[in-house]
């Protein structure tokens, strides 16, 4: 008799058989159906559902099953130099690693080696990743996303995505999952303006929006029709500045701050740090 492992298309496909696993397991306890909580907390049934797809997701790329998830939830929590965790893992088998390793460490790294993981993160970036299969890490290197090779984006403290050609698949907050936010659409945020701001030059604010995007970490745009009047009613808790069409990278850099930026229909960034929860005008509430 041949065996095989099966490995989740996705979150939810994972959440629903994990639920069905539950559900069968009840069925041989007395009196069974009489309790629907014999299946456990809706968040607990999605986090076992994550670890198995993350987990499972190991044999696609070397045909071999790890504690994947428990690891990468281990390194990205801790900070280094007081900063928090940022970067790539690619977890690809060793004969892509071998092709792809530009660095190659003479000694392998365990994924399970907490404190040298998160270090060799601060060496990843856009370009560049660390290679690794379902245990160790091998070196750095440029990889190729395909169904046979997982993509790890560490977007801060505790907080990791992970990709299969490109799709991101789910994201795990301090050890909590969930389905990826998806990316506003050109479309969607064409009509939104529209009516909500009117006539605004999309072109250039949707370059930003896309920028932004692309960063991850957060930042918060304002496009308002009254910039001035915005800039100025929340001038105290805000970082106002001289109006001007700024690159869509110098927009999202000041948006590195706490606050928002606030741009006017045509694009022209007018301040930001602005704290939109702070007191809105002096002596009118907040």
């Amino acid at each position: 008799m041949v065996g095989f492992t099966p490995v989740g298309r996705s979150l939810q496909h994972q959440v629903i058989d994990e639920s069905l696993d539950r559900a069968d397991r009840a069925l041989h306890l007395p009196d069974p159906g009489s309790d629907l909580r014999v299946l456990g907390a809706a968040e607990n049934i999605v986090k076992a559902a994550a670890e198995r797809l993350i987990d499972g997701m190991t044999f696609r790329t070397g045909g071999v099953p790890s504690d994947l998830f428990r690891a990468v939830n281990t390194f990205t929590s801790l900070s280094y130099e007081r900063a928090a965790a940022g970067g790539r893992i690619i977890v690809a088998d060793l004969s892509k690693i071998a092709t792809w390793a530009r660095v190659r460490f003479r000694k392998p790294v365990s994924l399970h080696d907490a404190k040298i993981m998160r270090k060799l993160l601060e060496l990843t970036d856009a370009d560049t990743a660390l290679l690794a299969d379902y245990r160790m890490a091998y070196g750095l290197g440029t990889g190729e996303s395909s169904l046979d090779t997982m993509e790890i984006l560490v977007r801060g403290h505790a907080d990791w995505e992970v990709a299969l050609a490109g799709l991101p698949l789910v994201r795990v907050s301090y050890g909590h999952p969930k389905l990826p936010t998806p990316w506003v659409e050109r479309d969607d945020f064409a009509d939104i303006a529209e009516r909500r701001v009117g006539p605004i030059d999309l072109d250039r604010i949707w370059d930003v929006v896309q920028d932004a995007q692309a960063k991850g970490h957060g930042t918060t745009l304002v496009v308002s029709e009254d910039p001035e009047g915005e800039a100025s009613r929340l001038g105290g808790e805000a970082m106002p500045i001289d109006p001007d069409f700024l690159d869509p990278g110098d927009i999202v850099r000041l948006g590195g701050v706490d606050g928002a930026v606030i741009l006017g229909p045509d694009g022209r960034c007018h301040a930001f740090g602005v704290i939109l929860d702070g007191e809105a005008a002096a002596g009118q509430g907040d």
